[in-house]
């Protein structure tokens, strides 16, 4: 075995803990088999939800919880008997993962009917506002005058002649009265 000279000696006696606990622990995800097969087998199961993101904790404590479940069949399929951690404290891992799961989703969910309830709010107090597309996820107040403007621009020559003849007779009448 190499000798090391130079590095601290508990660096040494602490990798060489890892060392043990890394065996110990391929022996129950791997047990045999590809040292990192349970990485690729988890993987392989969320390859399956192209749209899922890890910034999501829901998505990110499911992604713990199916290490566990994958420890558990391998363990069963495998007929090996776990070293570390064995099938019941396994289950209640996927258990309490399972619950943090609910209890966030609950939260977002709560948290996203509040916002709603928010902006419906706002939008019962507003008169002149136009929503746009749910897409963009806000609403914004539209100045008026500048979209008539706008409309318009767009309008042929004929039309916005008739347009002005109308205004303009309008404020006649106006005047008249």
């Amino acid at each position: 075995m190499t000798e090391y000279k130079f590095g601290h000696p508990r660096f040494y006696e602490l990798m060489r803990e890892y060392m043990d606990l890394h065996d110990a622990k391929n022996h129950d995800y791997a047990g045999g088999g590809d040292a990192l097969g349970n990485f690729d087998r988890v993987a392989a199961f969320f390859a399956m939800y192209p749209g899922l993101r890890l910034s999501n904790p829901v998505v990110y404590m499911m992604s713990l919880m199916m290490k566990q479940v994958d420890a558990v069949l391998w363990g069963i399929s495998a007929g090996l008997k776990h070293k570390v951690e064995g099938l019941s404290p396994r289950l209640a891992d996927v258990t309490v993962y399972s619950v943090l799961a609910r209890i966030k989703s609950e939260e977002a969910e709560a948290k996203a009917a509040k916002e709603q309830a928010r902006l419906d709010n706002e939008s019962r107090g507003a008169t002149s506002c136009v929503f746009l597309p749910e897409s963009l996820k806000t609403m914004q107040m539209i100045d008026w005058k500048a979209t008539a403007r706008r409309e318009l621009r767009r309008l042929s020559k004929s039309k916005k002649r008739r347009i002005v003849k109308v205004r303009r007779n309008a404020r006649r009448r106006k005047g008249n009265k």
